[in-house]
């Protein structure tokens, strides 16, 4: 089902908004109408994704009517442009938490889980135009899709099925963008930080991440507020990863 275009003017009386029922990625929408001088705050929106981006170049598509597909356009301090994707997963799992979901985490760097299933993950990209740096936070957040007895029916879920009934999805959007709203204005503060770390599920476990050109492994003793992993070995040794695939294995 496609956005009712009268509900979308009430998002759109608060904020620029470009909204086609059809894209191939709203990022790439986003970052062309920061080239064109697009205000922080400004919404790019769609019911349907073909080619969306993810992280390490991957590609995924959502049919119509079955997400939230959207990338917040916004302004940070260039020091603080690492906390966006913490912005992102910290506004959704507020948003899960608001409507009663349960069990609701984020695993590092980028997704929100349920139940440990992926729920939501974001994409971050910067440009610059004019002199000055403004962020695509791209946001695929799983609405309406029944995953059972798919390929991903031990990977992914949606918010419907967490919550057992059905939601509106411009609410889902007026509040994400509500929240989104909120802590980007504290996208420096250490609150942000602290909010974001309690809710990531990973701590104290052993993983394995994938950054792109190697593999490290060890336990997921801490977060620094610059958004960096530290990893703990068992020469007694940390490293600092900064973003990459994670596997938790315990």
């Amino acid at each position: 089902m496609e956005f009712e275009h009268a509900r979308l003017e009430t998002i759109a009386a608060s904020r620029p908004l470009r909204y086609f029922e059809q894209v191939e990625s709203t990022n790439s929408l986003a970052l062309e109408w920061i080239r064109e001088g697009a205000p922080a705050g400004a919404l790019a929106l769609t019911d349907e994704q073909l080619a969306g981006r993810g992280r390490l170049g991957r590609r995924w598509f959502a049919p119509a009517g079955t997400a939230l597909l959207c990338t917040y356009i916004y302004a940070p301090p260039p020091e603080y442009i690492l906390r966006s994707t913490m912005l992102g997963a910290l506004a959704v799992v507020e948003v899960c938490n608001a409507l009663g979901a349960a069990n609701i985490g984020i695993k590092y760097p980028n997704d929100v889980q349920a139940n440990g299933l992926k729920l939501c993950g974001i994409l971050a990209e910067a440009v610059t135009h004019a002199k000055k740096t403004m962020v695509a936070l791209g946001i695929g957040f799983n609405i309406r899709v029944d995953f059972s007895k798919t390929p991903f029916e031990h990977s992914a879920a949606s918010l419907e099925q967490v919550l057992g009934q059905r939601v509106d999805r411009v609410e889902v959007l007026d509040m994400l963008l509500q929240r989104l709203d909120h802590w980007q204005e504290r996208i420096a503060s250490n609150a942000l930080f602290e909010a974001w770390k309690a809710h990531l599920n990973m701590l104290g476990k052993q993983v394995e991440i994938n950054t792109g050109g190697s593999i490290v492994s060890g336990i997921a003793s801490d977060v620094l507020p610059s958004g960096a992993l530290l990893l703990a070995h068992a020469d007694g040794t940390t490293r600092q990863v900064l973003a990459g695939d994670l596997v938790v294995y315990r």
